[in-house]
């Protein structure tokens, strides 16, 4: 007995709770892209429906004789009485949750050996209640944001490898899954720490889910890491430095192209310390949170770039036909639109300024090397001398979490010639009907703090693993850039 236990991986799945209306929460079939060992199927080989792409990540990769853990991120609000509502929210999710866990346990517990699941420490076979659950902070903000990403760290012992679902939670918690996961991988890269990260993307029309996919996204949290690790950081600070562009002076503001297709203006309210209360034209609200970022900012004679991401399908071109051509199309004219009044609002006050927008295309269905190709496009549009305010509301979750790798990265390597004046998200509320509490929240902090930790990985590279280290990232930039 002694040699099985000590021969069974050691699996540990990390999760967030899904925080939408229970309603809102559909079983899908979620089709596997890029790793066909997400295939959720039944005995009939159709794939089986499910609410939490979590569910297919356990289902699907937990082998005879596992040793399991699994740690959900559950976010509490403060309890006042607006945010009950979301808690019940959470709650009834964790439910449906514990349900299709049960089922899925149940399943395996018929076609595989005994699963060990690790709870709190204690040990036992085919334990439904298998589940840790940590508390983490509903309203996110800078400093929240780090103790989510060290609590993520310090989940994870030495001896197991991580198993990410990044669904759920708000697009500011999965940048600090990010953080967390490339942390991780650079500080145990000869142990392979990170073995899935998964993102489960749905496209809905009219409530209606008409696709859903479960896709890989490991590489690029790998590549982050070697990114974050390799000398090339310091040959890109190098190239930057012996740059004969002139300075621009001149501020860039990047957010994405909504992809809702029920868009609506609202009004955000700042969080304390911040001063973004900038309600629209005829006080009726913005569509873009990075309108009231601008209004703050923007100064007399100002002329201003906005680089506005928009999806496009992968052969480079718009996507055609359908909804979702429509929803870009309108949503474009959403930004200009709120520019416009803008321009005019603070004409009323003698402050006139110019503004261009910056197209920049990236598919709508990301893969990896769409990521690392987006991250590496938002680096080579922000030009030396200029300074960045980005919002992260919109886009995928991999998206924006792209857009932070860049911003890191920009924040190292240009850090004499660009400044990352800041980084928002727009929380806009709707679990409280008719009385939204949006939020607009500043997370500036919480990237330069990704920043100072990539510096330190960097000039920490020393000691009796070194070499091997170097010969991994050799073979990382070597050409075609993959390392074994």
């Amino acid at each position: 007995m002694a040699e099985t236990e000590k021969t069974r991986a050691k699996k540990h799945f990390i999760s967030f709770m899904a925080q939408q209306v229970g309603e809102d929460l559909k079983e899908v079939s979620y089709d596997p892209v890029d790793n066909c060992s997400l295939r959720y199927e039944d005995e009939k080989g159709e794939l089986i429906k499910s609410r939490f792409p979590l569910i297919i990540l356990l289902a699907t990769q937990i082998e005879n004789g596992d040793d399991v853990r699994i740690t959900i991120f559950k976010a509490q609000s403060n309890s006042n009485d607006l945010d009950r509502k979301a808690d019940e929210n959470i709650d009834a999710n964790f439910e449906l949750f514990k349900t299709e866990f049960k089922k899925m346990i149940e399943r395996l517990a018929e076609q595989k050996a005994p699963i060990i699941f690790t709870v709190n420490g204690s040990r036992g076979e085919n334990v439904v209640s298998g589940i840790e659950v940590k508390d983490m902070r509903f309203d996110s903000n800078n400093e929240s944001l780090q103790k989510l990403k060290s609590d993520i760290v310090a989940c994870i012992q030495d001896d197991e490898v991580v198993y990410a679902d990044t669904t759920f939670g708000e697009k500011p918690d999965t940048i600090a899954m990010h953080q967390a996961l490339t942390e991780i991988y650079t500080d145990r890269i000869l142990q392979d720490p990170i073995a899935l990260c998964v993102y489960g993307q749905a496209v809905h029309e009219n409530d209606l889910i008409l696709q859903a996919a479960i896709k890989d996204i490991t590489t690029f949290i790998l590549r982050s890491g070697f990114r974050n690790m390799s000398g090339r950081t310091s040959e890109k600070r190098q190239s930057f430095e012996a740059e004969d562009t002139p300075m621009t002076f001149k501020k860039r503001y990047i957010t994405f192209l909504s992809q809702a297709e029920d868009f609506k203006q609202y009004c955000f309210h700042a969080q304390s310390g911040d001063e973004w209360e900038y309600r629209g034209k005829r006080n009726r609200g913005v569509y873009y949170p990075i309108i009231p970022v601008i209004e703050k900012t923007v100064e007399d004679g100002d002329e201003i770039i906005i680089t506005a991401v928009k999806f496009v399908d992968e052969d480079g071109s718009d996507i055609q036909g359908g909804t979702i051509e429509t929803i870009m199309e309108s949503n474009a004219v959403c930004l200009k639109d709120d520019m416009d009044d803008l321009q005019e609002c603070l004409a009323k006050v003698g402050q006139n300024f110019k503004f261009i927008i910056d197209p920049l295309k990236t598919t709508f269905n990301a893969s990896w090397s769409s990521l690392e190709q987006l991250c590496n496009d938002l680096i080579d549009r922000i030009k030396p001398g200029e300074i960045i305010y980005a919002d992260t509301t919109f886009g995928e979750k991999p998206d924006t979490v792209a857009l932070h790798q860049a911003l890191v990265e920009t924040a190292i390597n240009r850090a004499s010639f660009v400044r990352i004046a800041d980084c928002v998200y727009g929380y806009i509320d709707r679990s409280h009907g008719d009385n939204p509490r949006n939020k607009l929240k500043s997370i500036k902090e919480f990237i330069y703090q990704g920043a100072d930790e990539m510096l330190f990985r960097q000039r920490g590279m020393k000691g009796m693993e070194a070499d091997a280290i170097k010969d991994i990232l050799r073979a990382f930039w070597s050409e075609g850039g993959d390392a074994e």
